[in-house]
C-alpha cells in the first residue's frame, strides 16, 4: 500500500471524470504512481502534497453525452481534503474524509492555539488556557466562587 490512503484502490468504488483527474493531474507531475511515496523526490512529494501553485494543466472528460477537456490547477493533496472537509454539508462525507486526519500539538503552545502572552494570564489560579479548556458549566462555577478586584498599573 502507498503513503496516500485517500487514493489507496478499494478507498472508493466511484468511477467517473473526478476519479480519473487524479491520474492526470500524476501523469502532468511526471510521477510514477507505484513509486512508494518516500522514493519519490522532495520536488515531487511537495507538489503532490502541496501543490504547483498557478500553474494549470490540461485534464480531459469522457461521459454519456460527450467528451471535452478543460484547465484545472492542483491545489495539492492536503489543501484538498482540508478544503472539500470544510465545504461538504454532508455528515458522511466528513466523516471520510476526517479518517485522513489526524489531532497533533502544535510544539510551541501544546495545541492550546494561544500565543504565548495570552497563555502567560491567570484568571485567579487558573491560566487562560485552563478556563478555555472548561465546559461552560465548569467556568460559570468557578467564575462564581471568586470575585474579581481591579488592578491599577503604573506605566
Amino acid at each position: 500500500m502507498g503513503a496516500i490512503a485517500p487514493w489507496e484502490p478499494g478507498v472508493t468504488k466511484k468511477i467517473g471524470w473526478a476519479h480519473g483527474f487524479r491520474g492526470q493531474i500524476i501523469g502532468h507531475l511526471k510521477i510514477n504512481p507505484n513509486t512508494p511515496y518516500n522514493k519519490l523526490s522532495r520536488k515531487s512529494q511537495k507538489q503532490l502534497l502541496h501543490g504547483t501553485g498557478g500553474k494549470r494543466y490540461r485534464v480531459k472528460w469522457t461521459g454519456k453525452t460527450g467528451k471535452g477537456s478543460f484547465h484545472v490547477t492542483w491545489e495539492g493533496l492536503l489543501p484538498r481534503l482540508m478544503r472539500r472537509f470544510g465545504q461538504t454539508k454532508s455528515e458522511r462525507a466528513k466523516r471520510w474524509h476526517a479518517q485522513f486526519m489526524g489531532n497533533t500539538h502544535c510544539p510551541h503552545c501544546n495545541g492550546s492555539r494561544l500565543r504565548e502572552e495570552s497563555r502567560a494570564v491567570t484568571v485567579a489560579t487558573k491560566s487562560l488556557v485552563d478556563v478555555c479548556q472548561m465546559t461552560v458549566s465548569e467556568a460559570c462555577d468557578g467564575f462564581k466562587k471568586f470575585s474579581l478586584v481591579r488592578q491599577r498599573r503604573n506605566y
